[in-house]
């Protein structure tokens, strides 16, 4: 899932569940071909890339503010924090 996902334009990890679900209904019909990483996905898997994009949201966040308070010559903001 990680593959699609990172592959399928403008998707964010809201997408995840349907995008699940078409391809499910299409392995059931048989008009693909099921992948054991695919159909044996561990929880865990799916629960790090949902952290994944958390923490690359967050990190996007803190990266604006920081543009945002150098823009206007605050030289405060000129260092990022930790993990950016």
């Amino acid at each position: 899932m990680d593959k699609i996902m990172d592959s399928v334009l403008c998707s964010d990890s809201d997408d995840e569940p349907r995008f699940r679900q078409i391809l499910e209904n299409l392995i059931a019909d048989g008009s693909i071909e099921a992948y054991s990483a695919f159909t044996n996905e561990k929880k865990s898997k799916a629960t790090a890339r949902k952290r994944k994009v958390r923490l690359a949201v967050v990190k996007m966040g803190h990266l604006t503010v920081l543009q945002t308070h150098n823009r206007f010559g605050d030289r405060r903001f000129a260092v990022a924090g930790p993990g950016l």
